[in-house]
């Protein structure tokens, strides 16, 4: 077929010291060029070629993608394959990737998110009725969901694609048990977890390093035009190097980017992945001390990991208790007062006559209306002299019996204040 195409002139795509035309893998085969004229030529070409060796080209499955900025088709943007029209169309899947014919990788993200969202959900009605540890369920999320969402990162990767991460944090509230509205960088914390982007950007690390040793192949002399365009255009954003140079420069290695080379290769992703790692967590207690919902957790976040009480032994709705009150995602009217627009100094607890504010602090440490409860599952250390100091101690506290009894002073707290409530 090779040989055909170069026999009937077909004008090919100089890549360096390659010219171009045609891409196969399996049974896909790819032409391209830049003259609308040679593409019918090359399609008449195929038509011969398969006509001579009885091969059958499917006419349903044969698109063409014209790229450029523009939608709109010129009157002589026609082609045709044995006398029927193929269709042009703006988006094609190559290889399990969408391309779009504006260059850019919008729908690959929101088909990528599509995708590893349907996966999730069946990974979640397959895991439902096994009682797993919350260190097996993120590791089944990497294993079958994350490769999903980040298939063929290397390429689109360094866009935050912020639909795909959506399919994280849903896994990672699910997880914890608590409603989708919950500030993100409290969840990213709980559960010790960096996002997808920071995972896709080491990833394309490892592949751009992988890259510079390579010769003599397609992907290279790609390499190679895109950073010689780079040179002669310094500020294309639009381009893959560009990104690679970008990222590396703010994150302080531009000296790496000026070499072309790195003389440790294990050392110096140890010293990426640490980089972006740090940026990451800044940024998370960043959000902390900027967010009125975060008011209690910025004083909780002291080691990035999953937390202590989730990789221990306590029953599902004690975790699931715990994750709300430290996040903020339960019922009490300093939180429920926030979305039905209640001044803060209003939003008072209902269920005693101390006119407090009803916040963590008062439900846990404070209000009569649980003094049994709180003798009955609480050391008297904390509730004889109460104190913020020692709401967050009681929270951080390391101890499983201590957590699992105030699990069970929140499930049923909370069980006697509905009840009240409703009277």
């Amino acid at each position: 077929m090779e040989s055909a195409l170069i026999n009937s002139n077909c004008h090919s795509y100089q890549l360096q010291l390659l010219n171009l035309f045609i891409l196969m893998y399996a049974d896909d085969t790819v032409l391209f060029t830049e003259d609308a004229n040679d593409l019918q030529n090359m399609l008449d070409c195929l038509q011969t070629y398969s006509d001579k060796w009885n091969l059958t080209v499917n006419i349903n499955k044969t698109k063409i993608v014209v790229f450029r900025k523009s939608k709109r088709l010129t009157p002589t943007e026609h082609w045709t394959f044995q006398g029927k029209d193929i269709d042009v169309v703006h988006t094609f899947c190559y290889l399990g990737l969408v391309f779009n014919y504006n260059g850019r990788f919008t729908v690959a993200h929101n088909t990528l998110a599509s995708q590893g969202r349907k996966a999730y959900y069946l990974l979640k009605s397959r895991i439902k009725n096994y009682m797993l540890n919350a260190e097996t369920k993120l590791s089944l999320f990497d294993t079958y969901v994350s490769c999903i969402l980040n298939y063929c990162c290397e390429v689109w990767g360094h866009h935050p694609a912020p639909k795909i991460e959506a399919v994280h944090l849903l896994f990672l509230k699910g997880l914890l048990n608590v409603k989708k509205t919950v500030n993100s960088s409290m969840v990213y914390f709980e559960t010790g977890r960096y996002s997808l982007h920071v995972q896709r950007k080491i990833m394309i690390m490892k592949y751009w390093l992988k890259l510079l040793k390579t010769n003599n192949c397609i992907l290279k002399s790609c390499y190679v035009a895109l950073l010689e365009l780079n040179i002669k255009k310094p500020n294309c954003k639009l381009n893959w190097v560009y990104e690679i140079k970008d990222d590396l420069c703010r994150h302080g290695f531009n000296y790496v980017w000026i070499a072309q080379n790195v003389n440790n290769e294990k050392h110096f992703l140890e010293l990426y992945t640490q980089r972006l790692h740090d940026i990451f967590i800044q940024d998370l207690h960043s959000s902390f001390n900027n967010s009125s919902k975060c008011q209690i957790y910025k004083y909780l976040a002291n080691y990035f990991e999953l937390q202590y009480y989730l990789t221990k032994s306590l029953n599902s709705k004690t975790k699931q208790i715990l994750s709300k009150y430290r996040m903020q995602a339960h019922s009490l009217h300093i939180e429920s007062g926030r979305y039905n627009a209640v001044p803060r100094g209003e939003r008072i607890c209902t269920v005693c006559n101390n006119n407090d504010i009803e916040d963590e602090m008062h439900f846990i440490l404070l209000c009569p209306a649980y003094v049994e409860l709180r003798m009955r599952f609480l050391k008297k250390y904390y509730y004889k002299h109460p104190s913020v100091f020692k709401l967050i101690e009681l929270f951080s506290y390391k101890n499983i019996k201590t957590l699992r009894n105030l699990g069970k002073y929140s499930v049923h707290a909370t069980d006697q204040r509905n009840n009240l409530m409703n009277l």
